[in-house]
C-alpha cells in the first residue's frame, strides 16, 4: 500500500494505526498470502466480528431502555426482539453494503484467483474486509474500548438503519454513494451545521454534487435524518433529469462465465430483487438423471428454464439468459 492509500483508509474509518502493517494485512485475503508468502486477515475477521458484536450489544440499553423509577433497567423490546435486531444490524447483507459505501474494495490485496474472479465483488468478502479492519483496530490500539467503540459505530452507522430500516432500496444515502462512486466522483461530502429551528435546535445538511455542479441543503432534527433528506433530493433530482445510473453502468460486459455474480451485483446495487435458483433432480426419457433448473428475478414477467446434464450448468446457462433480459439485450426465444 501506498502512504496516500493508508491516509486515504484512516480518514475513512477515523482511526491512525501505529503499525500500518496491521492496517494493509486487514486487506490481504488469502489468494496472496498463499501465493506471495506473509500473513493474511482471515484471524482479524474473527476479531472484528467479536469487537462489532460487543459494541453493538453494549449500545443497545442506551437505544432501547432505560433506569426507571424503582432503579430497573427497563427495555422499549423484549429478548428475541433485541436479539433480532442486533443480528440485522452486523449481518453479512449490511456490513457488504456499508463495505461498499466506505469504498473499501478498492483496496484489496487479492491472488491471481480472486482478481480472475473478481472477489472483490462478492457479498462474503466485502463483509470480511469490513470485520478485518476491526480487528486490525482493536490489535494496534490495545483493545482501546473508547476507538473501537468510535471506529465500530462510525463504519456501521447504525443509527442510521435504527431510524430508517434495513432494506437496501429504501437506503437512499447507500443509493447516492454507489451513484457518486460510479461517476468516479468519490464519496459525497455532506456538510452540517446547526440552526435554531421551531421546536429547537435543528440539522442543516448541504451537499455540492459534482458533474451538475449544483448545491442541495435540507434540514432535519438530527444529522441522520437532514442527510437522508439531502440524499432524497439529489435522487429525485437525477431521476427527474435522467441522469441515474441503469444495470448496464453496473455490468458492462456480461458473459455466461460470471452472469451469476453479475446478477447479485445488480441485486446488491439494488435494480432487482435476489434471483431464486430452483433445481429439481429428474429422470429423462431414457432414463438418465437431468437437473431440470429454474432462474426468477420478481422484477421480470417470465422466467428462464430447462433441463441440464448439471444443476451448476443449468445455473450458470439461465442465469446469463436472465442477466440479458435485465439489461434489455435481446436474446434467444424462451
Amino acid at each position: 500500500m501506498t502512504s496516500e492509500q493508508y491516509e486515504e483508509i484512516e480518514e475513512t474509518i477515523g482511526y491512525h494505526f501505529s503499525n500500518r502493517t496491521l492496517l494493509e494485512q486487514a486487506f490481504i485475503r488469502k489468494s496472496y498470502s498463499s501465493e506471495n508468502g506473509g500473513q493474511d486477515n482471515e484471524v482479524l475477521e474473527f476479531f472484528g466480528d467479536e469487537v462489532l458484536g460487543y459494541v453493538v450489544t453494549k449500545k443497545m440499553p442506551t437505544w432501547y431502555g432505560y433506569i426507571n423509577k424503582d432503579k430497573e433497567f427497563e427495555s422499549k423490546f423484549n429478548e428475541a426482539e433485541l436479539t433480532e435486531i442486533r443480528k440485522k444490524l452486523v449481518c453479512k447483507a449490511i456490513l457488504a453494503q456499508r463495505a461498499d459505501i466506505l469504498n473499501l474494495g478498492q483496496y484489496l490485496i487479492m491472488g491471481k484467483g480472486d482478481i480472475k474472479a473478481h472477489a472483490e465483488e462478492d457479498i462474503s468478502v466485502k463483509e470480511d474486509t469490513f470485520e478485518a479492519i476491526l480487528g486490525a483496530v482493536a490489535i494496534d490500539s490495545n483493545y482501546n474500548e473508547k476507538a473501537l467503540e468510535s471506529v465500530a459505530l462510525g463504519m456501521l452507522d447504525p443509527e442510521f438503519y435504527l431510524n430508517e430500516g434495513f432494506d437496501a432500496d429504501e437506503n437512499s444515502v447507500s443509493q447516492l454513494q454507489e451513484w457518486f462512486q460510479r461517476k468516479g466522483f468519490g464519496i459525497p461530502s455532506y456538510q452540517f451545521r446547526s440552526g435554531l429551528g421551531a421546536s429547537g435546535w435543528d440539522q442543516v445538511c448541504s451537499l455540492v454534487v459534482p458533474g451538475i455542479n449544483q448545491a442541495f441543503s435540507e434540514v432535519a432534527s438530527s444529522k441522520t435524518k437532514a442527510r437522508m433528506a439531502v440524499a432524497d433530493a439529489v435522487l429525485d433530482y437525477l431521476d427527474e433529469n435522467g441522469l441515474l445510473a441503469d444495470p448496464n453502468d453496473i455490468v458492462k460486459n456480461p458473459s455466461e462465465e460470471n452472469a451469476i455474480s453479475q446478477l447479485n451485483q445488480l441485486y446488491q446495487h439494488g435494480f432487482i430483487s435476489e434471483p431464486q435458483y430452483i433445481g429439481e433432480e429428474r429422470r429423462d426419457e431414457d432414463g438418465n438423471l437431468v437437473w431440470y433448473v429454474e432462474v426468477r428475478v420478481k422484477e421480470l414477467s417470465d422466467y428462464w428454464h430447462g433441463t441440464f446434464s448439471s444443476k451448476k450448468a443449468g445455473n450458470r446457462q439461465l442465469a446469463y439468459k436472465t442477466l440479458l433480459d435485465v439489461l434489455g439485450i435481446k436474446n434467444d426465444s424462451k
